[in-house]
């Protein structure tokens, strides 16, 4: 057993002579370069750039820089800078004195908000004058148009609503959403808030609800017998409608009024239901589909989920 030389540590020579002083060929070269070394360990310098003083751990000694950053710095204001290290600019927006710190000195506005009131205003109305008159394309008056793009078509936005709605896409999109299950959803939600609650109620004590209720009753008995034909069996009617539970409404399968379709009031088009899914129903109905389908769970369970 011997001892390293370097880390003194104890090891057994395997080589053929017996000479070995090192456990490895690492220790080997690390005390060859103390022996040999012209500097000490750690050498204290200035950097050639922010003028801090750091220790130099190399082994030759001839870092320079205390970091990258201050090497980068360095190189960039010996080699490529073109302008001087500080500029000071006036700004076009607000003729406010700033710093200019981007490498190439290009900059305009001391901030981003200067920056997009300067082009999204000024410039602009350096073009277009800053009051112009002109002729609404819905009631043709007269009006002032004060904004930048001088690019308004209507006197007020009635105008403009009125030419909007009366767009056959929009009212095709809002009488879909009108019949979807979205809105009948939204709607329910509305109707179960506590503040809506107390104005219907106060609504429906009233007279004018009273009154309202009376005509709207009187009219629906006049739909009735103009639905029913002279073949149709009243007996059968009265029992379908004296069977009707509490909860329950009597509803008509084919809607009697619907631009499409006009319903009968037969015993055969009538029907038991809860109250809920018949007033969600309503006058609901869609082309290209049998009596069968009407009839069917498969109808009446796309108003139950909402329910």
């Amino acid at each position: 057993m011997k001892k390293c030389l370097y880390c003194k540590k104890s090891f057994i020579d395997k080589s053929s002579h017996q000479r070995g002083k090192y456990c490895s060929k690492i220790c080997n070269g690390k005390y060859n370069r103390l022996i040999n070394r012209k500097y000490p360990n750690v050498i204290i310098k200035n950097c050639f750039n922010c003028k801090k003083k750091f220790k130099d751990e190399t082994a030759n000694k001839i870092k320079k820089f205390c970091s990258k950053s201050c090497n980068t710095k360095y190189r960039f204001d010996k080699y490529y800078r073109k302008f001087p290290k500080i500029v000071f600019k006036n700004c076009k927006n607000c003729n406010k004195k700033f710093e200019d710190k981007t490498p190439s000195r290009c900059q305009l506005h001391c901030s981003k908000d200067c920056k997009n009131y300067y082009y999204n205003h000024i410039l602009k109305i350096k073009k277009f004058p800053k009051v112009m008159i002109k002729q609404c394309h819905y009631c043709k008056k007269n009006y002032k148009d004060d904004t930048d793009n001088k690019k308004s078509l209507y006197c007020s936005r009635k105008c403009r609503d009125k030419v909007y709605d009366n767009l056959p896409h929009v009212k095709e999109g809002r009488r879909k959403y009108q019949q979807s299950d979205k809105r009948r959803k939204w709607f329910r939600e509305w109707e179960r808030r506590p503040e809506v609650k107390k104005v219907r109620d106060k609504y429906k004590k009233s007279k004018k609800f009273k009154l309202i209720q009376k005509r709207s009753g009187a009219y629906r008995k006049k739909r009735l017998k103009q639905a029913m034909p002279k073949w149709a069996n009243i007996d059968k009617i009265k029992d379908i409608y004296g069977k009707c539970p509490k909860g329950y409404q009597v509803d008509h399968i084919i809607p009697l009024i619907n631009k499409n379709v006009c319903g009968l009031h037969v015993e055969n088009n009538l029907r038991i239901i809860k109250g809920k899914t018949n007033n969600f129903k309503k006058n609901i109905f869609i082309t290209g589909q049998n009596d069968k389908f009407y009839s069917s769970k498969k109808w009446l369970n796309r108003f139950n989920r909402i329910v």
